[in-house]
């Protein structure tokens, strides 16, 4: 039997505690370093997923918010009824309520953007080019769907409602009311839809797409201890986790161009449409708001707005900006040589097939005032050209018709009519004896994209209104007797129209035709009875006829000539029942054109929009920006011509 002392037992204790105690301090170092290791290589793979999750994720939302955008303004655009052209005609601001940092009597256009300078205490302003456009919809009216709908009640009812903003009312233009009829009554109200107004008709508010500041209170800081703003910031770097940046959105807004809550009541209503401060404006409104808020209140941002930017800028290595451009722009699209299509191919129902059309149209209507109309006559294609060109341009507001002829190895040009002082006059003037014959003239209607070569000539006097050609019937029926006595076979009855008589100065166009059909011709009544001799209109026929008959008339286009019968017996009646003497009154048009002319233009035409659509989606973390950009182009079809 062995025995263990109790000696022995308490050091085998001692030894088995020792053998159990903890980790070193150099043992657990090692051991998180190991463990950070691990975890790095572990966690790495899962964060960088993360961060490219959000990276497609913001690339996915800018491009979604691309889209939308793109696919509303096209499909509101192909609606509209007219499209104005503010985003090319400059103007001078009015005075009242421009915003700080503005130079009073600036002209700008169409839409001006306030930029934050580094240690500036106010906006620079630039020019946002293509950045806005006006436009007009079809009067849109709420229709009411319920099978229910209480009868004699309609079923449309205006779009517009009214709210009341905290005792201020206001017209929301963006409303979709449920029907006020089916409401009365308890019934369902809200199955309703939008439909435009048969036949169309435009709308009394504008639609407006337009670029802008986020926050659009210049003076005010953005967050708490942030410096005042003073426009637009860059979205750059940890900006946009911040919350300082202002970047730019793209709004649409409904208004009202006479709404004084929005514009000043001085300026007048070109000039609210043409205001390239309206969206930062101070002042007080008539609803107690500023101007600048009740624009915020009524503009909705498109797409996400958050995050996003729609210009990109040239820096200075101090920061400074120094020009920005826009990523979204509306603008008209180009339309160059453009032969122009003729009304008709020939006046064959008016017997002169010769005659060429007097209405040209282009392909496109509604042009901007940067147009160029040719007329090209001759072989202008031959070198040395023996041609002539005549074309339009603007000078100082006025519309000048331009001839270019050839001399030697240049061109030589002249002014050959004012397009301007006829819409003004009324009338064509008269060939002046210091200067060639006038030898082509039209006018041009930029809307319907038109020209028109038929054009009103002198009348006696210089009158605006009235016939063109007066003749006495006793003087008619003396030429005639004298030229019958002289030769009875031959002898015609017949009077020279004014215009094509150089004897009658202040009317005489030497190379003015008449517009075939466009004649009326008055003479006194020559059917025996109680109108006797008083003025009626008389009857065309044909040339070919030889001979016409009783309160007819026969007409040279190309010559002027008027021809009446022949017959002896058959005088024109030269005094009316009161005594007074009679007289034949010929009202008509000229034309200057010829039929191998050749019409072309070149112009901007609101009737096809380029909408370019350019989004700059940042990502919140990084501040990384993912570019997208859309290009639609958008027929307007609803514009009439």
């Amino acid at each position: 039997m062995i025995k263990i002392s109790e000696t022995t037992i308490r050091i085998n204790r001692t030894s088995v505690m020792r053998a159990r105690g903890g980790f070193t301090l150099a043992e657990l170092l090692v051991v998180m370093a190991i463990s950070a290791i691990l975890m790095m290589l572990v966690l790495e793979p899962v964060v960088q997923s993360f961060r490219l999750t959000r990276q497609a994720q913001a690339m996915v939302d800018a491009q979604d918010a691309a889209r939308m955008s793109l696919a509303s303004i096209s499909r509101e655009l192909g609606q509209a009824m007219y499209v104005y052209d503010n985003a090319q005609v400059p103007m001078t601001p009015a005075s009242g309520g421009l915003p700080a940092g503005v130079v009073a009597n600036r002209t700008q256009t169409p839409i001006m953007l306030p930029v934050s300078q580094p240690g500036s205490s106010a906006p620079h302003w630039f020019v946002l080019p293509y950045a806005m456009i006006d436009f007009i919809l079809p009067n849109i009216y709420m229709h009411c769907n319920n099978p229910a709908h209480p009868p004699g009640k309609p079923r449309s009812y205006p779009r517009d409602i009214v709210i009341d903003d905290g005792g201020n009312k206001r017209t929301e233009l963006r409303g979709w009311p449920d029907c006020p009829y089916c409401k009365a009554d308890g019934k369902k109200a809200d199955d309703v839809e939008a439909k435009p107004k048969v036949p169309l008709e435009p709308s009394v508010t504008h639609v407006r797409y337009f670029l802008a500041l986020r926050y659009n209170n210049l003076g005010v800081p953005l967050t708490t201890g942030a410096p005042p703003n003073y426009g637009w910031v860059p979205p750059f770097g940890t900006n946009v986790i911040e919350g300082t940046e202002n970047g730019v959105v793209l709004y649409r807004a409904e208004y009202n161009p006479y709404d004084d809550n929005l514009f000043p009541n001085s300026m007048n209503v070109s000039e609210r449409i043409n205001d390239p401060y309206f969206f930062y404006r101070t002042g007080t409104a008539p609803n107690g708001h500023e101007y600048h808020e009740n624009w915020r209140n009524t503009a909705r941002v498109m797409g996400i707005g958050k995050y996003s930017d729609f210009i990109a800028a040239e820096f200075s290595p101090d920061g400074t900006v120094r020009s920005v451009d826009p990523t979204v722009k509306f603008q008209t699209s180009s339309v160059e040589n453009d032969t122009f299509n003729p009304a008709y191919s020939n006046d064959a129902k008016n017997d002169w097939p010769s005659a060429p059309a007097m209405v040209f149209s282009g392909t496109y209507g509604y042009w901007t005032p940067d147009h160029r109309v040719d007329v090209m006559r001759g072989a202008y294609w031959d070198n040395p050209p023996g041609g002539v060109d005549f074309y339009t341009v603007m000078e100082g507001g006025v519309q000048l018709i331009i001839r270019r002829t050839p001399s030697g190895d240049y061109w030589s040009e002249t002014t050959e009519f004012n397009v301007s002082e006829y819409l003004s006059r009324g009338f064509v003037s008269a060939d002046q004896a210091n200067r060639p014959p006038l030898e082509m003239a039209f006018t041009v209607d930029a809307n319907r994209g038109t020209i028109n070569f038929a054009l009103q000539p002198p009348r006696p006097g210089q009158a605006a209104s009235g016939p063109v050609g007066i003749d006495s019937a006793i003087a008619i029926n003396k030429d005639f007797h004298s030229h019958y006595a002289a030769d009875r076979g031959g002898a015609i009855r017949w009077t020279l129209l004014p215009t094509f008589n150089p004897d009658v100065s202040d009317q005489f166009l030497q190379n003015a035709r008449i517009v075939p059909g466009s004649e009326r011709i008055v003479g006194p009544e020559m059917t025996f009875g109680e109108n006797f001799a008083r003025p009626v209109r008389y009857e065309r026929v044909p040339l070919s006829l030889g001979n016409p008959g009783i309160n007819q008339y026969m007409i040279d286009y190309d010559t002027g000539r008027l021809y009446f019968s022949r017959d002896p017996s058959l005088d024109l009646p030269e005094v009316d029942g009161g005594g007074n003497q009679c007289r034949v009154e010929a009202s008509y048009l000229v034309y200057f054109n010829r039929a191998d002319d050749v019409i072309r233009a070149d112009y901007l035409t609101k009737s096809l929009i380029t909408v370019n659509l350019g989004m700059r989606m940042f990502d919140p973390e990084t501040g990384k920006p993912f570019t997208v950009d859309l290009t639609d182009k958008v027929k307007v079809r609803n514009a009439l011509r």
